[in-house]
């Protein structure tokens, strides 16, 4: 039964995360996140620990791309307290992102999202996705060396699907 609630718990959590984002909410967005809770961001390869650094990314990114959209593709999968979404995110570049200036570009992209929800909150968050589809995209220039180094890809324990590793902590950015 403690698994089922925990469960219940991550479920409403993912579908407040979906619809802050949609409201582009950056504040309500960080208020889902433990204090000392953490975003991972792995298409910009970067993780925002803290409450504070979350809604600040999420606040950058939105003044970036006011229009962007997250739509679950799939019914997200759910181990007790730990959930996986697949989505697709779009919008268009109106301001700075990533310290390029904006373009008016659109962009659509596929991701997943990994999420740890601890006693209703989140303790981490990791979005996965092509920054360099996005780049393409916005007519980005990419570097040649950029350009000829493989995409980062996700650790590889951090889902196996259809089932989750059996280890506490399976997102393991960077500790």
């Amino acid at each position: 039964m403690k698994g089922e609630v925990r469960e219940a718990a991550a479920r409403g959590v993912v579908i407040e995360y979906v619809s802050a984002w949609n409201d582009h909410d950056a504040p309500r967005l960080a208020a889902l996140f433990r204090e000392d809770g953490s975003y991972g961001d792995f298409g910009e390869g970067k993780v925002f620990p803290g409450r504070g650094e979350v809604e600040r990314f999420f606040s950058d990114f939105f003044s970036a791309v006011p229009d962007s959209t997250l739509t679950l593709t799939s019914e997200p999968a759910f181990d007790e307290d730990r959930a996986l979404c697949r989505w697709t995110m779009s919008g268009t570049q109106t301001g700075a992102l990533w310290g390029l200036p904006a373009t008016g570009r659109t962009f659509r992209v596929e991701g997943s999202t990994v999420f740890i929800v601890r006693d209703g909150q989140i303790e981490r968050a990791a979005a996965y996705y092509s920054v360099r589809s996005i780049a393409r995209q916005l007519k980005f220039r990419i570097s040649p060396e950029a350009a000829a180094r493989p995409p980062v890809a996700p650790p590889r324990d951090v889902v196996t699907p259809p089932e989750f590793p059996p280890d506490e902590d399976n997102i393991g950015y960077g500790e």
